[in-house]
């Protein structure tokens, strides 16, 4: 068996509910593509009732650049021996783009929260 097997996903959309988009399960709940412009993607993904497609369950963090799939066993070993501090610290507290999380509260915290300023009554 493959250690990271084919799949196809799909989008939650009326819009999209027949494009099925290739990535790569990497557990239960997840699944890596690589775009056509090189860009790999972690997903979360659901099992649905069609054999070998998954729902897209979630919002996608970029991996980096690259074109060949063997690439995913490399990140995929190189994030599980990483300590969650040492992602924090090596590489987000180094980058130049903000990010939010509640540690205290063990919550996602959504980057955009959705204002009510415009709120018709």
């Amino acid at each position: 068996m493959l250690r990271f097997p084919p799949i196809k996903y799909r989008i939650i959309s009326d819009e999209f509910a027949d494009l099925r988009i290739d990535a790569y399960l990497i557990d239960e709940g997840s699944a890596i593509e690589i775009t056509e412009y090189g860009v790999m993607n972690i997903i979360g993904v659901a099992k649905t009732d069609e054999p070998g497609v998954y729902l897209d369950s979630s919002g996608k963090v970029e991996l980096g650049i690259t074109e060949d799939s063997t690439d995913i066993a490399l990140v995929v070993d190189r994030l599980r021996s990483m300590t969650a501090y040492e992602l924090v610290v090596r590489f987000m507290v180094r980058s130049n783009q903000p990010f939010r999380f509640d540690l205290v509260n063990m919550e996602v915290v959504e980057p955009a929260p959705v204002l009510l300023l415009d709120d018709p009554e």
